[in-house]
């Protein structure tokens, strides 16, 4: 049983191959021909932007019907080459019509592959003539790759700690007996009277008694020390 269906698979991939050459074969030649017969048979031709041969753009329908036929007539051609019964060759037949119009589908990935061959050759051609680095070119990818995620990381390190110390302002500004935002607040300044001199505090006492950094301020700012100091763009 494996080996039929291994004998079946690569019938069928014999005929997704013929049919995705059929394609490129089409948008190669045949849009060229059917433009120039649109343009011989109206006055307009086809529209601008318009790609159209006798296998691409077509609907559905008409690209069964040619697989069909093309199908068939790769089967007759080829049919000394696969089964021998009668019900064999009706199955092969059956599969060289499928294989064929999937060729079809899959006909825009052999124009892409076509159109990229110049990049392929020249690829090669760097690699035989040594040109080619491959430790090189990894590392510089590498580098490439790790100063991109670095960059984001520390972009969203940022945010997540603004971010989270916002809501800790904002939980600390609804615990009870908090002051509210627009209160202000009044350094306490004492002073001494005696007689006959007034000994009044100091800026500096002052400054001292007043109050210091919040604890969110400060885990703030020794976050953001960190992510400025992990982040090698700075």
């Amino acid at each position: 049983m494996i080996t039929s269906l291994l004998y079946e698979l690569t019938v069928l991939s014999v005929f997704v191959f013929i049919g995705g050459i059929v394609y490129l074969i089409d948008d190669l030649l045949g849009t060229s021909i059917m433009a120039g017969w649109h343009k011989l048979t109206t006055k307009e031709g086809l529209p601008i932007g318009t790609k159209l041969g006798f296998i691409g753009g077509r609907s559905t329908q008409t690209r069964v019907i040619e697989a069909i036929v093309l199908g068939s007539l790769a089967f007759y051609e080829l049919h000394a080459f696969f089964a021998t019964t009668f019900l064999g060759n009706l199955l092969v037949l059956l599969v060289a019509i499928i294989g064929v119009f999937v060729g079809f589908v899959a006909g825009p990935l052999f124009v892409r592959v076509w159109n990229k061959r110049g990049k392929a050759i020249k690829a090669i051609e760097t690699v035989e003539k040594g040109e080619f680095h491959p430790v090189e070119e990894a590392r510089q990818a590498i580098t490439e790759l790790a100063h991109n995620a670095s960059e984001k990381v520390g972009g969203l390190g940022h945010n997540l700690s603004g971010n989270f110390f916002e809501a800790i302002d904002e939980a600390a500004r609804h615990l009870p007996g908090a002051p509210h935002p627009s209160a202000e607040v009044e350094s306490p300044v004492t002073t001494e009277v005696s007689v006959p001199e007034v000994e009044t505090e100091t800026a500096a006492e002052v400054a001292v008694e007043s109050p210091s950094e919040s604890p969110a301020d400060k885990a703030r700012r020794e976050l953001d020390e960190f992510v400025e100091g992990t982040n090698p763009t700075k």
